[in-house]
């Protein structure tokens, strides 16, 4: 039985064997039409157009300039119509000529030579310093209409120009009218007219200087510090005496107190924007002082577009930020001013004073 079971093995595979059909009578395989289809999928149908490329799209082509509208169309001669110019900050402008103007605030500002050859310049308020001290005092010697010649580096703070004067000079080719001689005294003194109740406002002829000066005076903001109403039968305060006002107020005298040169440089101090009530709320730096650096006086910052900048981080985070300045210092009518020409904002720290 052993020897049998192999050899049953063998004949059954070949029975199984011989009954599977060979690939050549399978009719799957040898089916016609199988191959005509391949056939027909190989060959290229010529009826068929082949793929083109994407075109390329033509070039944009450029607006056409819009023409300005000619004002000889509306009988306007252009010659008389002024340009208008706006400086960036940093220009350096020569030979501007003009006359000064002072507003009852203090505020001078120069009025340019209206001519008809050339075009109209802005109004250019000028930065306190020496040079305009000097201005004015040539103005008080000449009269109101003294013409003069200006050269200077234009700031610009709020979208309006100053000027920081460094080179002036009379124009002597524009004559100033001469004031009219003072009358001759009569033998009896007439009585003198009774004082105006309130000074009238300065004003000029040029429209566009009362609305620039209307302007300047609605950026001073008013004093925050509000005093109390007086109490029905209470004493009327009295004058405070000048050694108990406070430090703002004081007249400078000596040691750092005293009044800086004009062209001191100011490195890299830490201070902060405070406001001054006496100076129509002014802004002003007061630097930082500790017990081997007494405090000095707040300068009263120069209009300018870093100025500007650092009202606007002071507006958004509070008044006790603190910045590091540097800057140029001037001088005018005994106050020092300061012209920032760097800021930085000096993040707080994690020591907090126990005291």
């Amino acid at each position: 039985m052993t020897r049998l079971t192999p050899i049953l093995a063998c004949v059954l595979c070949a029975a199984a064997l011989a009954q599977t059909p060979s690939p050549k009578e399978d009719p799957t395989l040898t089916n016609p039409s199988t191959d005509d289809l391949l056939k027909e999928q190989q060959r290229r149908r010529p009826d068929i157009p082949p793929v083109e490329p994407n075109k390329p799209r033509a070039p944009q082509r450029a607006l056409p300039a819009l023409t300005p509208p000619n004002p000889r169309d509306a009988g306007i001669d252009p010659s008389t119509l002024p340009a208008a110019r706006f400086y960036p900050e940093g220009t350096l402008v020569t030979d501007r000529r003009g006359t000064l103007f002072v507003s009852d605030h203090g505020d001078v500002i120069l009025v340019p030579a209206n001519t008809q050859t050339a075009p109209m310049d802005p109004l250019f308020v000028v930065l306190p310093c020496q040079r305009l001290s000097q201005m004015i005092a040539a103005r008080a010697a000449g009269g109101p209409n003294t013409p003069f010649i200006i050269a200077g580096q234009v700031f610009v703070y709020r979208d309006r120009q100053f000027l920081l004067p460094s080179v002036f000079a009379i124009d002597r080719a524009v004559t100033a009218p001469t004031p009219p001689a003072p009358a001759a005294a009569p033998s009896q003194p007439a009585p003198s007219p009774p004082a105006p109740a309130n000074k009238p406002a300065a004003t000029s002829d040029d429209p566009r200087v009362n609305d620039l000066i209307r302007e300047l005076e609605s950026q001073r903001e008013a004093p925050r510090r509000v005093a109390a109403a007086p109490t029905p039968g209470a004493a009327a305060p009295q004058p405070t005496p000048a050694a108990q006002q406070p430090a703002d107020t004081k007249t400078p005298t000596g040691g750092d107190h005293a009044i800086k040169p004009e062209g001191t440089l100011l490195i890299s101090r830490r201070g902060r924007l405070v406001r001054l009530t006496h100076e129509q709320g002014r802004l002003a730096f007061a630097v930082d002082n500790d017990p081997d650096s007494p405090a000095t006086h707040p300068y009263l910052l120069q209009p300018c577009q870093l100025l500007e900048r650092m009202e606007s981080v002071a507006s958004t985070r509070g008044d006790s930020l603190v910045f590091r300045v540097s800057g140029r210092v001037g001088v005018y009518e005994g106050k020092n001013y300061l012209l920032p020409t760097f800021q930085q904002v000096v993040p707080p720290s994690d020591i907090h004073p126990m005291q």
